[in-house]
Order: C-alpha cells, then sequence, then structure tokens
C-alpha cells in the first residue's frame, strides 16, 4: 500500500510510492480476520491477506537484522536496510501471520521481534522505546536526532506511542515483560504526556490521544494498573471534532477494540 494520499480538485492521488510497514502488517491482519468473518465473500478477503504477506515477506525483510525494515525503499538501501522502527514490531502478529499461512518466517520473525524488543528495554531504566533504532550483530542504537523523520527519532515519540497497543495482545511472557516495564513508568507519572525521552522527560507539556490510547487498552483487566487505565480514561471525554487524523484513529480502534 502506498503510504501517503493526498486529496486535490481532481481526487486522491498517492504522494509517495513506497510502502509503510506498520500499515502494511495493519492490513494484512485486518484482511484475515475479514476472511475469517466472511470466509465465502466475494471480496477473497483471504487471496488478499496472503497476497500481502507474501509481499511483505519479500519487500520489508532484512537478511542483516533478521527483522522487517521500515519500508520497502530502505530494504534495498544497505545503511536503511538495518534501521527498524516500533511500532512495526508486533508479535501478536506475527504469531497470527505464522498460524494462517503455516510459513515458518513468521514464527521466526516473532522470535527475533521479541528479543530485539527485550534488548531495547533492558537499555533503560524507564523501558520505553525508541521511534527508531540501528540494528547491528551485537547491538541497538536509538536513532540520533533528524536521522531519518526528526528531531525525535530517538524518542519515545509519535512511532513508539502505539507500541504498548502493539505489544497488548501478546501472550508471551517476554513481551508481557517489555510491556510491563513501560506501563510501570507511565503509572508513576503525574500526567501521561505525548512524548518522552527515553530517560523519561516530557517532550511537551500536552496530554495526547495518540500516546495516551494505546496506553488504555494496554492496561485493561490487569489489576496491577488499575490506576493507569482508569486515569487514560479520559480520551473518552472529548468528541472527535476531526483535526487530528493519528490521535483520532487510535482512539477509535482502541474503543472497538475494548468494546
Amino acid at each position: 500500500m502506498k503510504w501517503q494520499q493526498k486529496k486535490s480538485p481532481n481526487g486522491w492521488s498517492s504522494v509517495d510510492q513506497n510502502n509503510a510497514t506498520d500499515g502494511d502488517l495493519d492490513i494484512a491482519y485486518a484482511l484475515i480476520q475479514a476472511d475469517k468473518l466472511w470466509p465465502d465473500s466475494f471480496e477473497q478477503y483471504g487471496l488478499a491477506a496472503q497476497q500481502l504477506l507474501a509481499s511483505i515477506k519479500a519487500h520489508n525483510y532484512s537478511e542483516k537484522t533478521g527483522l522487517l525494515t521500515v519500508g520497502n525503499w530502505a530494504t534495498v538501501d544497505s545503511k536503511a536496510e538495518t534501521m527498524i522502527r516500533t511500532s512495526d514490531m508486533i508479535p501478536h502478529y506475527f504469531e497470527t501471520f505464522a498460524a494462517y499461512t503455516k510459513d515458518p518466517f513468521w514464527t521466526k520473525l516473532e522470535a527475533h521481534t521479541t528479543k530485539a524488543l527485550t534488548q531495547m528495554s533492558q537499555q533503560t531504566s524507564t523501558g520505553l522505546l525508541p521511534d527508531f533504532a540501528w540494528v547491528t550483530a551485537s547491538s541497538i542504537t536509538p536513532l540520533k536526532p533528524n536521522e531519518i523523520a526528526g528531531k525525535n527519532d530517538g524518542d519515545y515519540a509519535y512511532n513508539a506511542a502505539r507500541v504498548p497497543l502493539r505489544l497488548a495482545d501478546s501472550d508471551k511472557p517476554e513481551v508481557k515483560k517489555t510491556l510491563d516495564k513501560m506501563l510501570m513508568f507511565f503509572e508513576k507519572q503525574p500526567v501521561i504526556y505525548g512524548g518522552y525521552t527515553l530517560k523519561g522527560k516530557p517532550l511537551v507539556k500536552n496530554q495526547s490521544n495518540s500516546f495516551s490510547a494505546p496506553i488504555l487498552y494496554a492496561t485493561k483487566g490487569d489489576k496491577n494498573f488499575s490506576n493507569l487505565y482508569a486515569s487514560q480514561r479520559w480520551i473518552f471525554n472529548y468528541a472527535i471534532v476531526g483535526k487530528d487524523y493519528y490521535g483520532d484513529t487510535l482512539k477509535v480502534l482502541v474503543l472497538l477494540k475494548l468494546y
């Protein structure tokens, strides 16, 4: 899927010909759910899911790192190929893809992803993960400011904000440990702000649906984080006004998954 579209007087058009791995992973997972709900649909959701997963495997995977790249453009670049985006790291999806396709590639990817998540979590006392990181055979290092997308490339910013949501559906103890370490940091904060350095310093002084919605979902049904769950329910006190597509999307997604 071309990652960005723009509306003009002549209709919608794609701004960039490349894909974004996290978006295609979401689409593939949605197609699998659709196939389970409507297996006999003329839309052939299952075929579309299989084709997309084969494309992700072919164009969004790095043999160097054993992990997914950030997009098809990065896979063919010797440097960018070693960069990861934490919102692409979704163990539950990979487990689902493995069961659906019977392809051991996804099981192997889940194991490598879980290991990388654990490694990054252990690097800080907060457990916060960066938006992007460089991967070598012996290390995983957060990007420096403005190396790829902006000044917060190596911070817990708008990509990493989805990590609690990405990890919450996994039943693997290692993933749960990584998630809980993050949640323990958030539980100690009087207010959850819209982004942090990996050391836990707020990037801004305002709350954000984009950050609070994933935390709300990640604490669902967990008595150890009941207070954190209650505090993040503030997102449902405000109507969607259509000015924050990203935060509004995450809020609606969490609402649907919760209820």
